[in-house]
């Protein structure tokens, strides 16, 4: 966007370069909702999931067991987040908040909040896919029969268990497209589990870990993966928001280095053009200015970033004719020209 300007004078219509602003990650805020675990359930998992999207830089705010205390998630808990995190391990999700999770998740519950991971772990699924006692949660069954709904995906559910204190080794998938945002040697180019639930039917782009035995890189058709990620466009039908689903828990108890490096992915995944919004940015026709005089300032009015509430981030591509502050967009003239 040029603005002509003849000699001795300065007319300012448009400002040469506006852009989005991308928050860093260590801006984001992250709301943790989990269930009321106990013992190394709470302090081996959903403390330390806690602590690694902390020490990712994110402002976290846990709401530890509100997922299944018998109440439905009041929908004003997403007001002002960028993620939702939902870790489970051996306590059932209440249905009524999984129902609510699910239409924040097609639906949005603002233009900021963009991205949910849902770490859910599978121990306790069901009597077919657990090789525990206790209670069977159905948590990663009903998290999954939701990612399928919202996509149109068939995914399944497969077994894998190695008794502690074996691990396995779970590649990074290079054919995703979204492999590039897991950087770190500790989740690059595998990453450590044992006792999983993996997800059967992936569409190969999507699965961004795989099974233990799969190797890397998986491009077309479907495999099985350990981390399967939606991007928006898949999301009811563009209509929703990004969703990250692993059927386990462990990679936050085996290595906190491995915990935060996976945090730290699914932030960077979160400000990735694959999560955010398409933005529309409106410059309105500028009021002349008086002839051109050295150091004179002009501000910028009516500039917007839609509906996002992002803020804009401005740029002079001519420094030389004139400068503009990144932030306000008030232009100083600094020579005549083409500003």
């Amino acid at each position: 966007m040029h603005s002509h300007v003849k000699p001795r004078r300065a007319r300012l219509t448009l400002l040469a370069a506006a852009g989005l602003l991308a928050l860093p990650a260590a801006a984001q805020n992250v709301l943790l909702l989990s269930t009321a675990e106990a013992g190394y359930a709470q302090t081996g998992y959903i403390d330390r999931i806690a602590k690694a999207y902390t020490d990712a830089g994110a402002t976290v705010t846990h709401q530890a067991g509100l997922l299944n205390d018998g109440t439905a998630l009041d929908p004003a808990l997403f007001a002002n987040q960028d993620m939702v995190v939902v870790a489970s391990v051996q306590k059932t999700v209440d249905d009524a908040d999984l129902q609510a999770l699910e239409t924040a998740v097609r639906t949005r519950a603002s233009d900021r909040l963009l991205s949910f991971v849902f770490i859910t772990d599978g121990c306790c699924d069901s009597a077919a896919l657990k090789p525990h006692v206790g209670a069977e949660t159905f948590n990663v069954t009903r998290v999954k029969d939701m990612l399928n709904r919202a996509t149109g995906w068939n995914l399944g559910l497969q077994r894998y268990y190695a008794a502690p204190p074996a691990v396995t080794s779970l590649a990074l998938n290079a054919g995703s497209p979204y492999s590039a945002h897991f950087t770190g040697a500790n989740i690059n180019p595998t990453l450590r589990g044992h006792d999983y639930l993996a997800l059967t039917d992936t569409p190969a782009a999507n699965a961004v870990y795989l099974h233990t035995g799969i190797s890397s890189p998986q491009a077309a058709g479907a495999t099985t993966a350990y981390t399967v990620f939606a991007p928006r466009e898949q999301v009811n039908g563009g209509a929703g928001a990004c969703v990250m689903l692993t059927g386990d828990a462990n990679p936050f108890e085996n290595s906190p280095l491995q915990g935060r490096q996976l945090a730290e992915a699914s932030l960077k995944l979160r400000l990735s053009d694959t999560c955010k919004l398409p933005q529309t940015i409106t410059v309105p026709a500028q009021a002349p200015v008086p002839p051109f005089a050295a150091n004179a300032t002009y501000a910028l009015n009516g500039v917007t970033g839609g509906a996002s509430g992002q803020p804009l981030q401005y740029a002079s591509t001519t420094p030389g004719v004139c400068t503009v502050d990144a932030n306000t967009g008030v232009v100083t003239m600094l020579a005549t020209g083409n500003c």
